[in-house]
């Protein structure tokens, strides 16, 4: 079976702001339209598949909001995925999604926006994707794929930015 998330495209603009910079433990991974890619194939039930996310403000500018909207679920194949495999995503520490990929008893928390933090200049934090295909999952010849589009919101954030006469 496989399991892929095609691309977290990012922004309401289709950017990310100039030095917001996107990468995993393998590198910088997302361009600067924010997209950015997991693959998984040839998964065994018990297989864990982990990545570590992190999200870096360079930019010199104003202060950014960073959501995260997951949507577009599809699933092909004799085994049903979403109902099959967990996902545990966090971010420093705190759990912001445990469950089905589907979301869990007829509630689609994947389809709520996942607030990241706000980032000043200099500004990191680490996001944590863990996915697991559970143990006693049924194993076909014929392959499945699930797939669902992960999309990085950067806002201004226009209550910090300094004003003329603050200190």
């Amino acid at each position: 079976c496989l399991i892929a998330m095609p691309k977290a495209v990012a922004a309401t603009e289709a950017t990310l702001p100039d030095g917001f910079v996107i990468g995993d433990q393998d590198g910088i991974r997302a361009s600067g339209e924010g997209e950015y890619f997991i693959s998984a194939s040839d998964i065994r039930p018990g297989d864990k598949i982990t990545k570590t996310v992190m999200l870096h403000n360079l930019n010199h500018g104003a202060p950014y909001k960073l959501y995260l909207d997951i949507e577009s679920l599809e699933a092909t194949g004799p085994l049903d995925l979403f109902g099959a495999t967990s996902l545990k995503i966090t971010m420093d520490d705190k759990v912001l999604y445990e469950g089905r990929l589907r979301g869990d008893e007829g509630e689609s928390k994947l389809e709520d926006t996942l607030y990241l933090g706000t980032y000043k200049s200099g500004d990191q934090g680490s996001l944590k994707i863990e996915l697991l295909l559970d143990d006693g999952t049924p194993m076909y010849t014929e392959k499945s794929v699930a797939e669902f589009v992960w999309k990085f919101h950067a806002v201004a954030d226009a209550d910090s930015i300094p004003k003329t006469g603050d200190n």
